[in-house]
């Protein structure tokens, strides 16, 4: 992990590089965690800067192959982006882009280096079910079949083309209320800015609302991916932030723990470029920084923070701050989803039968004993 650390860094220090190259005995493994954090074009990119004669001949050449495949995909991806972002202004539909090409191309050296895995779109709630109408007409399957009500508790529609194999996420919030209700919905459409992709201007978030997101999203995710760390100490590299305004405004919003924990994290792990007082009133909030040690530690010696379902709705529960949050986040668990309706397809009138099915089926499915509380965190 130290070698794939080194070259996640936002300017990563060659020597060290190198160093770490020359003492990697077991380049398959590292390989493996390279394509498993999504951290593989960084990998080569820094090894091809900084030693390549130091790595096996045939590891760089698999390197620079993945690297080829990456740069293709994304180049697919742009192109599709920025034919449904035609059709989207064309419907007077207003769509913001973020993660996948809106970092890839405004935060690293080269678009190919940030591996992408799907179209993330975000949409005003109103225009939600209007947006999933326009992709299924692209050729889109997904969603429209089971009705806004299965994606209640997400606020968000994934989305698949056969032609193309593209994957679109389709968001009206950054993120589901019962975890982040924290983030401003309507006042990041009033801060938005562009981002230049292929030439072309397309809507995205202020770097202020990208910085919250990003922490969120990781902390959703329970920072199981280096490649997240990688795009927030990229974004804190080449951005300003009033941090002492952030920081109020992320207390006032009751998400404290996720963002100052997700920002801990980029420092400690990436040396991401937060000032150093700021670092120090990070610190001093004890819940967010018990939650960056253990995904710090867990991270480091390239283990899940949470390998089961159990474990991952623990360490969110940790993130909530308020007795009232976190009632809201238990009662959302039984909220009917889109894999209820798999499980279970029902005719729309009977679909209040599906607040008693979700616990029996959670039950079947997660019959193991509650996993421990995966940070100690209450």
């Amino acid at each position: 992990m130290k070698l794939l650390i080194e070259c996640a860094r936002a300017r990563p220090d060659l020597a060290a590089i190198g160093h770490c190259a020359a003492a990697t005995a077991d380049w398959d493994r590292l390989l493996e965690a390279a394509r498993r954090h999504r951290m593989t074009p960084l990998l080569y990119w820094g090894l091809k800067q900084a030693c390549p004669g130091s790595v096996p001949f045939a590891i760089l050449e698999e390197l620079r192959r993945q690297l080829h495949v990456v740069a293709h995909r994304n180049l697919k991806f742009d192109a599709e982006l920025l034919r449904l972002l035609s059709q989207f202004d064309s419907s007077g539909i207003e769509v913001v882009i973020f993660k996948g090409p809106a970092l890839a191309w405004a935060f690293y050296e080269n678009p190919a280096l940030r591996e992408m895995g799907d179209l993330d779109l975000l949409v005003r709630p109103r225009d939600a079910m209007r947006a999933i109408d326009l992709l299924i007409g692209s050729g889109y399957q997904g969603a429209s079949s089971l009705g806004m009500r299965f994606y209640r508790k997400g606020c968000e529609a994934r989305l698949l083309s056969a032609e193309s194999g593209v994957a679109v996420d389709l968001h009206w919030q950054l993120s589901p209320s019962y975890l982040c209700h924290g983030l401003d919905a309507e006042g990041l459409w009033a801060r938005l800015t562009t981002v230049q992709i292929a030439g072309r201007a397309v809507p995205a978030l202020a770097n202020e609302d990208l910085l919250v997101f990003l922490c969120v999203h990781g902390a959703k995710h329970c920072w199981s991916s280096l490649q997240w760390l990688a795009d927030l100490a990229r974004l804190i590299g080449r951005s300003k932030f009033d941090w002492d305004g952030l920081i109020a405004r992320v207390h006032a919003r009751r998400i404290s723990r996720a963002v100052f924990a997700g920002l801990l994290i980029a420092v400690d792990v990436l040396g991401a470029g937060v000032p150093a007082g700021i670092v120090e009133r990070l610190r001093a909030h004890t819940a967010a920084s018990s939650i960056a040690t253990c995904a710090r530690q867990r991270l480091l010696a390239d283990l899940p923070i949470a390998s089961t379902m159990q474990e991952q709705l623990g360490f969110q529960f940790g993130l909530l701050e308020r007795a009232a949050d976190k009632f809201r986040f238990c009662c959302a668990q039984f909220e009917p989803g889109p894999e209820d309706y798999k499980s279970l397809p029902l005719p729309a009138p009977l679909f209040p039968l599906y607040y008693a099915f979700r616990p029996l089926r959670l039950m079947a499915r997660y019959r193991a004993p509650a996993a421990r509380r995966t940070c100690g965190i209450e």
